[in-house]
């Protein structure tokens, strides 16, 4: 217990100690303790939401802004270096003196703002890697004088840093009144930046026409899938009607058979084998004769009956094959209708799929003949060549490149500069021009030497 109370003090006098002691004196140390952490957790929280704002408030990129990142990582780490270890040095070949005090370009004013913030170690070794690799003044020298000289483009991870360097140029020629030079320079910032924004569309589409590559794809792969489903239902069906085709089959073989096992069975012959009402009457009058021994008369009347039971069970016999035949034909009807209804039925289903599959392939078909399209004017297309633009007088002057503090204040002097000098006009030989105007007469006359005089 004594150990947690000392381990809490601020100081090990006896003085404190004894306060340490005390329970309320170490409640009210513990409670301002924890009311400086949370003022302090609220003094970081609040300035790093403000850090955060200004971050997010300089996220807006434009074209021009390309040509800061390089000196973005160029840029000093320390709040109060400039990028010109010596003042009064003329950089880039401008002319121009470093204003003391001043943010030589954007990357001070975000390292300035952010200088309080932690970096992870390897951050130090990144930034003084990219500083060595950068290009120096005589490279992006070197690559103007080409452009300007060979029209040959910079290499684009250079180009933002050419502009940069020939608008710091150009201003400087401007100023030295040198227009034709300068002429020359902003002829070749126009021709690499147009070249940026051609790169820029060339990329845009490759993008663009990965992108519909993609949709192509996908066009493509959904196509196959509906014709591989409604070519999978077609086959069904096909499967299906055959199966219903044997069956039906079966069906009617079996109904055949039964058909023949019941005309076969004397009990069909029943409805047909009744003798005419003559023929009983033949038979019995036979029969009568027969037993008062008229035997004469009973075999005419035999041969009488007899022939006529002939020609009944003949005429019998044609009325049963006609009925046989007559229902056979009914059965054969029957069946041909069932198979034609299956059969109607198999080709309407089918006619359904087709016509499904191409209500649902029609769109995908007309997308994919549109993608299709695309793809070949975008592939078809010539790669466009640098066009040398045409300069409009007075148009955006300050909107391409990045110029210093100390090119921007120089120009300002040179647009407000006052235009009312004088001529550099000077006399040259007053007494000549004097004495061709005064008459012989009033002229003075030289002295003569004695040398001239003898």
């Amino acid at each position: 217990m004594e150990d947690d109370l000392n381990s809490n003090t601020l100081s090990d006098t006896p003085h404190e100690k004894e306060k340490s002691l005390n329970p309320a004196g170490e409640t009210a140390n513990k409670i301002l303790s924890n009311v400086n952490k949370i003022q302090e957790s609220n003094y970081f929280q609040k300035n790093e939401e403000k850090i955060n704002f200004h971050l997010n408030e300089e996220k807006t990129v434009s074209l021009c802004d390309v040509t800061t990142e390089a000196d973005l990582i160029a840029s000093p780490l320390s709040k109060y270096r400039r990028i010109d270890s010596n003042p009064n040095e003329k950089t880039f070949q401008t002319g121009f003196e470093t204003p003391p005090d001043s943010y030589s370009n954007q990357s001070d004013f975000y390292h300035n703002r952010n200088f309080n913030r932690n970096r992870p170690s390897t951050a130090t070794s990144n930034f003084y890697r990219n500083k060595r690799s950068q290009p120096t003044e005589e490279d992006l020298s070197h690559a103007l004088t080409l452009m300007i000289k060979r029209r040959m483009l910079p290499d684009p991870s250079i180009r933002p840093k050419v502009i940069n360097y020939a608008k710091k140029l150009g201003s400087r020629k401007m100023l030295d009144e040198e227009y034709d030079e300068a002429k020359q320079i902003d002829l070749a910032v126009d021709i690499m930046f147009t070249s940026i924004q051609q790169d820029k569309e060339q990329e845009d589409i490759r993008k663009q026409n990965e992108v519909i590559q993609k949709r192509l794809e996908i066009v493509i792969q959904k196509r196959k899938e509906i014709d591989e489903k409604f070519n999978a239902m077609i086959s069904e069906e096909n499967q299906y009607f055959e199966e219903k085709v044997e069956e039906l089959k079966e069906k009617h073989f079996s109904e055949i058979d039964n058909f023949k096992s019941v005309w076969a069975r004397p009990e069909a012959i029943i409805p047909f084998n009744k003798p005419s009402p003559q023929i009983f009457q033949l038979r019995k009058q036979q029969k009568s004769m027969a037993l008062i021994r008229d035997f004469t008369n009973a075999k005419v009347l035999k041969k009488q009956a007899d022939n006529l039971e002939r020609k009944e069970a003949s005429q019998a016999i044609k009325r049963a094959e006609e009925t046989m035949k007559a229902e056979y034909k009914q059965l054969m009807d029957r069946q041909d209708r069932e198979i034609s209804c299956l059969k109607d039925n198999h080709q309407k289903n089918i006619a359904n799929l087709e016509l499904n599959k191409e209500k649902e392939l029609k769109a995908i078909k007309n997308t994919e003949q549109q993608l299709k399209e695309k793809l070949e004017l975008t592939k078809s297309m010539r790669k466009p060549k640098v066009m040398v633009p045409i300069l409009k007088q007075k148009e955006n002057p300050n909107t391409t490149g990045i110029i210093t503090y100390r090119t921007r204040t120089q120009v300002n002097k040179f647009r407000n500069k006052s235009e009312t000098g004088r001529l550099p006009v000077k006399m040259i030989d007053v007494n000549r021009t004097v004495n061709t105007m005064t008459p012989k007469s009033r002229r003075r006359k030289a002295i003569q030497s004695p040398q001239n005089v003898t």
